[in-house]
């Protein structure tokens, strides 16, 4: 660890707060650089910025974790199914994983707060110790979404401009791999920034304490200027502005090929449930596309705003604002992470489908067992036709299933089908 013993701790109070800060920047903080958090430029004042990060990251951001990792997983569960594993599911799959981890990622971090609250002193070493690792792997995590946001959007503008194209140009092979090309790229870029951080301490000699926060490394002091250019040019331009950028013109491609395919259909006598159906999965994925732009573009905003406007950063005259700035921010990109669940159950009949198939399942056999067929019912099922002296009984139907089925084993028989109503 790097021993600081030059700096007064009043220069760095509350410097545990540097993860509210900085979750959407790459460029590490200056330790020469430090400035009182309590000065008159502030829009708002330490203690209101204090209580609503508070409730961001002690009480928002856990419940959202919470309720998105659990979407995401079933999402998992559902998607790999056989019937869903085509060439736009394959993008999905790996949107949720994506999602999936950016979410336990950011909540690893983020829990800081609630350990804070247990023991103060856990949590400044907590919080320096895995500063540098995680916010590597949240940022790659959450730049991988944002690109296969972009190839999904490049898939459906080739099934809605060149139908016919689609099964030759697009197979599920070829979007595998360009997923783990995504993956695989954007972790290899991204990789400097683990190296960017450390732990710094610094020693009290009044009170006779260490304290520690997150400090630069030797790794940034020697590569300053390229790394300046890496974090704030090239990696915001690739990851931040260029997805967004391109999503926003495939989408616009995608509703004017939409219409026009509308008006097409109006005017003919027939039309095929291929392209229907085609059509209701470009809806979906319009959404999901829309969704992502609404949840990053403040982001994408807030970067601009710190590079136009002096002091508008961690370290700056407005640290208040910033940080609080950051965390909403960072909300916005969690709520993306975590509506996708929905967005499927509301616009696709085969996922909701497959999750009754496969989650009610259980609940719908237990119902049946404890039902027993009154004296109608029974009289329904079997049916008495005399011919002479010789009686035959028809069995039609029963409602009590003949054969006994544990959970575990109906449901494994029932989720080999799926509704074929709609391909995702």
């Amino acid at each position: 660890m790097e021993n600081l013993t030059t700096t007064s701790k009043s220069d760095v109070e509350n410097y545990v707060n540097t993860t509210a800060g900085i979750s959407n920047r790459t460029r590490p903080m200056r330790q020469s650089y430090f400035i009182p958090w309590n000065n008159p430029h502030n829009v708002i004042t330490k203690q209101t910025s204090d209580d609503i990060l508070f409730v961001l990251q002690c009480v928002i951001f856990p419940i959202i974790t919470l309720f998105g990792s659990t979407g995401n997983i079933m999402s998992l569960v559902i998607l790999i199914q056989k019937k869903l594993r085509n060439s736009t599911g394959v993008i999905l799959i790996a949107i949720t994983i994506a999602d999936l981890c950016f979410l336990i990622t950011n909540m690893t971090r983020k829990s800081s707060c609630i350990i804070s609250l247990i023991d103060e002193y856990v949590e400044e070493i907590y919080t320096a110790t895995i500063f540098g690792p995680l916010f590597f792997v949240i940022t790659s995590f959450s730049r991988i979404s944002a690109w296969l946001v972009v190839l999904v959007s490049i898939e459906r503008v080739i099934a809605v401009t060149f139908p016919m194209k689609i099964k030759i140009w697009v197979s599920k092979q070829r979007m595998l791999m360009a997923v783990i090309v995504i993956y695989i790229l954007t972790f290899i870029f991204l990789s400097p920034i683990a190296f960017q951080y450390t732990v710094g301490s610094m020693f009290n000699r009044r009170t006779n304490t260490t304290s520690y926060f997150i400090s630069t490394s030797q790794f940034y002091s020697s590569y300053e200027d390229i790394l300046t250019i890496h974090n704030e040019i090239l990696g915001t331009v690739l990851f931040r502005y260029l997805p967004v950028f391109l999503t926003m013109l495939f989408n616009l491609i995608i509703i004017i090929s939409l219409q026009q395919r509308s008006l097409r259909r109006k005017g003919m006598t027939t039309s095929k449930t291929d392209n229907k159906s085609e059509d209701k999965i470009t809806r979906m994925l319009l959404i999901i596309s829309a969704v992502c732009l609404l949840c990053t573009t403040p982001g994408s905003l807030l970067l601009l705003v710190s590079r136009f406007v002096d002091g508008f950063e961690f370290f700056g005259k407005y640290h208040n604002i910033f940080v609080v700035s950051s965390d909403l921010s960072l909300l916005l990109s969690m709520i993306n992470s975590s509506v996708n669940f929905i967005i499927y159950m509301v616009c696709n009949k085969q996922f909701s489908e497959a999750y009754k198939k496969i989650f009610c399942r259980c609940g719908f056999i237990s119902t049946m067992r404890k039902h027993k067929p009154t004296m109608t019912e029974t009289s329904k099922v079997t049916t008495i036709t005399t011919v002479g002296s010789t009686s035959t009984h028809e069995k039609i139907s029963s409602f009590v299933p003949e054969e006994t089925y544990t959970c575990d084993e109906k449901s494994k028989d029932q989720v080999r089908y799926l509704p074929t109503t709609e391909d995702i």
